[in-house]
């Protein structure tokens, strides 16, 4: 299978600026014979509320370990993303009838392939029911026609002050040419750091899932934000870390193809993204294989799970994305990463999941 990651950096709030800049990175990598394109969480829209906000104020303040978490949560919340829904809708689209649809549509006659984007839906209001809002992405056929439009099931602080929940569960379905498709939508807000529990520090490395980086790199990884708030992490932090809800339906439904539109903030100092721009975020990416655990553990190792992951890059005010784009093959165990773009790049990723593979299987 040949998959695409358009990993770049929107502008805030230039929808036809940032589908002009994602045009011109297709055309300079001129890709041939795709079967799947994938594009970041709220691709065209970019991440609103964010240059100036309150993460822009708190997110390089220390944190007050006196100060209750309800309280904190507030403070970096308020303005990331949607501050409002009175900020978000002059950029609110229709159910899969608005400009990113019409670009994915678009460009999926024009590749042959499915195309995913994320973009801001609101449906229409029926009778006595108010327009519902959703964080959104819409997948498209070949030939052009909606096939999906999976609403974002686990909603984080800031997705709340403007959108509803995905009802109906997460989303799988089987796709022809793709196989059993499953999705998610994934964020993460930059904010205090904390160390993950040592039970998982300790099972990652058991697992492999610490192989390829030093024990600097490691250490850092413990040092991912607890704030995520995205389909992969546990339910409003009430369910536990190790529910791995999003992981077990991907199991329960015998997805074979997991597709995560993303905005994720790198818990790297933003520097990096200027002196080491090709390298990706080797935290956040641990951390996205720490939370898909459960798959590395199914007995049925005659199948392999491909994970597409695509972010964005660059940077909105205090708010640096991680970028880190990726197609990872998980079996019997083991992580085989097929590519995987760096950090601060505007690129296309494209890998071919059947041909052979030069760097070796994670074990």
């Amino acid at each position: 299978m040949r998959i695409a990651c358009l990993q770049f950096a929107p502008s805030l709030g230039k929808i036809s600026q940032n589908i002009q800049r994602a045009e011109a990175i297709l055309r300079n990598a001129a890709p041939q014979n795709l079967d799947l394109l994938i594009l970041p969480e709220l691709a065209f829209t970019g991440e609103l509320g964010v240059g100036g906000s309150a993460l822009g104020r708190h997110a390089t303040r220390s944190p007050n370990p006196h100060q209750p978490i309800a309280d904190r949560l507030s403070d970096i919340s308020t303005g990331y993303n949607f501050g409002s829904l009175s900020e978000i809708s002059p950029h609110l689209e229709a159910t899969a009838a608005g400009p990113s649809t019409a670009w994915a549509s678009s460009t999926a006659r024009r590749l042959n392939c499915y195309v995913v984007v994320g973009y801001p839906e609101t449906a229409n209001a029926s009778g006595d029911c108010p327009a519902s809002r959703y964080n959104s992405a819409v997948m498209m056929s070949p030939s052009g026609s909606v096939i999906a439009n999976y609403r974002k099931r686990h909603l984080y602080m800031t997705d709340e002050t403007w959108a509803e929940e995905g009802k109906g569960g997460f989303f799988a379905s089987d796709v022809a040419a793709l196989g059993r498709v499953a999705m998610g939508i994934l964020r993460k807000l930059q904010a205090e750091m904390q160390p993950l529990p040592a039970y998982y520090m300790s099972l990652s490395r058991r697992r492999g899932i610490m192989h390829g980086i030093d024990r600097g790199q490691q250490e850092s990884l413990t040092q991912i934000a607890q704030l995520e708030g995205m389909d992969i992490n546990p339910y409003r932090y009430i369910a536990p870390f190790h529910s791995y809800e999003f992981a077990t339906h991907v199991l329960a439904s015998s997805a074979t193809l997991i597709l995560l539109p993303m905005a994720w903030l790198t818990s790297e100092p933003p520097s990096t993204l200027q002196t080491d721009p090709e390298l990706p975020d080797a935290a956040t990416m641990q951390y996205w294989q720490l939370r898909l655990q459960p798959l590395l553990e199914d007995s049925r190792g005659d199948r392999e799970i491909v994970v597409v992951a695509c972010n964005r890059s660059g940077s909105e005010g205090r708010a640096h994305y991680a970028g880190t784009s990726l197609v990872m093959g998980l079996q019997s165990g083991a992580i085989r990463r097929y590519g995987v773009l760096g950090r601060g790049v505007e690129d296309l990723l494209v890998v071919d999941t059947q041909a052979q593979v030069t760097t070796p299987k994670v074990t």
